[in-house]
C-alpha cells in the first residue's frame, strides 16, 4: 500500500513543549499509512531531539536559514520547503510555529497547509518578545494564517481564540489536543513511589513535602511568586521543614531564583534542565505552577496522567485539562495571588486524583487519541 507522506515544517528539535508533541504524534501515528518527513528551518540542535527522530526511521531536512533569512525571506524559504515536498511526493505540509507557520502560509494552494497554534499568540510573543517585537510578530502571524487551509488548536481555549483571529477567513479550526505518552506517565505504587522519592530527595522524611515546579524560569512562568508562597509556609511553620520546592527548568530569572531562596537552598532546589520528569512527578505530592498564559500546560497533563495534583492559576486551558472536575478546580488560584497561591499549596497535600477520574483523564489526554484525530484531518486532502 502507499503511504501518504506528510511534511512537518519545524524551527529546530530542542527538547521543548512543541517538539514532544511532535514526538508523540510521530510515534503513535499509522505508519504503515503515513510517512512522516521532518523539515528544521533551522540547523541541528546537539542537545535536542534530532538523533532520536532519525532512530525512529524519520528522515530529517536541515534549511540553516537565520532568524533574518526567515523573517525577510520568507518567499524564497517557502520555495525549498516546496522543492522538498516535491521529492517526497508529499501535498499535506503541516507547521509548527512562528517561522514555519509564515513559510507553510506562502506555499500554492496545490498543498494542504495545516498549522498548530500551541499557544495564545499575543501573550506568549509580548511576554517572550517585548511589547512591539511581540505585536508585529502576533500581527504578521495572524495576516498570513489567513492563507492556509487549517488551523488546530490544542485546546478548546486556542480553537476559540483562533476563531476570533481569522474572523471571516476560510480558513477551518479545529481542535486536536496534545497528546501524552501514558505508558511513560503513569502513577507508581506506594511503596516504589516512597523508594524514588528517597532516591531524589534524600533529605526529606515521609512527612516532608514534596512541590515540583516545571518549565522555564521566565516572567511568562512567574516562578518567583511559587518561591514566595513556599518560603513564607516554611516562615511560618505550616509545613514540616524538610519540605522541598524542585524547579526544573531554566531561564533568564535563574539568577532572582535563587537569590530569592538564599539560605534554603536545600528547601528550594533548583536542578536545572532534566529528561526524567516522569521520575520527579511521580515522586512529588503536587505539580506547582504560575503561568500567566498557556495553549496548553504539557507538565500540567503529565502531572494529572501521574496522578499528581495540580496547584496552578485559574486559566481557562487548565480547566480544560481538568476536565472541569470540582475537585481539581479547588487547587486554581488567581494569578499573581501569593496568598491564594499559599493556600492551595496546603490545600494540595490531602488532594487524591480518584481512580475513575484519572482513567477518564488518561483517555482525554492519550497520544493515541491524538494521532487518530490527526489522521481524521490528514484524510480530508
Amino acid at each position: 500500500m502507499t503511504k501518504t507522506p506528510i511534511i512537518y515544517v519545524i524551527n529546530a528539535l530542542p527538547k521543548l513543549g512543541p517538539v514532544h508533541v511532535l514526538e508523540s504524534l510521530i510515534r503513535a501515528i499509522d505508519r504503515r499509512t503515513f510517512a512522516p518527513v521532518i523539515i528544521c528551518l533551522r540547523g541541528k540542535d546537539p542537545k535536542g531531539y534530532d538523533e532520536v527522530f532519525a532512530q525512529m526511521g524519520i528522515s530529517i531536512h536541515y534549511l540553516n536559514r537565520s532568524f533574518v533569512e526567515l523573517e525577510l525571506m520568507t518567499s524564497t524559504v517557502a520555495r525549498q520547503v516546496m522543492r522538498l515536498a516535491d521529492q517526497h511526493g508529499a501535498n499535506i505540509v503541516h507547521a509548527h510555529g512562528y517561522h514555519p507557520d509564515l513559510v507553510v502560509s506562502h506555499l500554492p494552494k496545490r498543498f494542504a497547509r495545516i498549522s498548530t497554534q500551541h499557544n495564545i499568540s499575543r501573550a506568549d510573543f509580548t511576554f517572550g518578545k517585548g511589547k512591539w517585537l511581540g505585536r508585529y510578530m502576533d500581527t504578521r502571524l495572524w495576516s498570513r494564517l489567513k492563507h492556509v487551509d487549517a488551523v488546530v488548536g490544542i485546546t478548546d481555549h486556542v480553537a476559540g481564540y483562533c476563531i476570533d483571529r481569522l474572523g471571516d477567513s476560510p480558513t477551518s479550526v479545529v481542535t486536536i489536543l496534545n497528546g501524552i505518552d501514558t505508558a511513560t506517565f503513569c502513577p507508581l505504587p506506594d511503596e516504589e513511589r516512597m523508594i524514588l522519592r528517597r532516591q531524589l530527595f534524600p533529605s526529606v522524611t515521609p512527612q516532608g513535602l514534596v512541590w515540583i515546579v516545571c518549565g522555564s524560569l521566565s516572567k511568562l512562568k512567574d516562578p518567583l511568586l511559587i518561591i514566595r508562597a513556599f518560603v513564607y509556609l516554611l516562615s511560618v511553620e505550616a509545613i514540616p521543614r524538610d519540605s522541598v520546592l524542585a524547579l526544573i527548568g531554566q531561564g533568564e530569572l535563574e539568577g532572582e531564583c535563587r537569590n530569592a531562596a538564599l539560605g534554603l537552598e536545600q528547601q528550594v532546589q533548583i536542578l536545572g534542565f532534566k529528561t526524567n520528569v516522569a521520575d520527579y512527578l511521580k515522586a512529588a505530592d503536587a505539580l506547582v505552577t504560575a503561568s500567566h498564559s498557556e495553549g496548553f500546560g504539557l507538565n500540567v497533563a503529565e502531572a494529572l496522567l501521574t496522578q499528581v495534583p495540580v496547584v496552578a492559576t485559574d486559566l481557562p486551558v487548565y480547566r480544560e485539562l481538568m476536565l472541569h472536575d470540582p475537585a481539581l478546580l479547588e487547587l486554581l488560584y488567581p494569578i499573581g495571588d501569593a496568598k491564594a497561591l499559599a493556600k492551595a499549596l496546603l490545600a494540595s497535600r490531602n488532594m487524591k486524583i480518584p481512580l475513575e477520574l484519572h482513567q477518564r483523564l488518561r483517555e482525554h489526554l492519550s497520544q493515541e487519541r491524538m494521532a487518530k484525530q490527526y489522521e481524521a484531518l490528514y484524510q480530508q486532502y
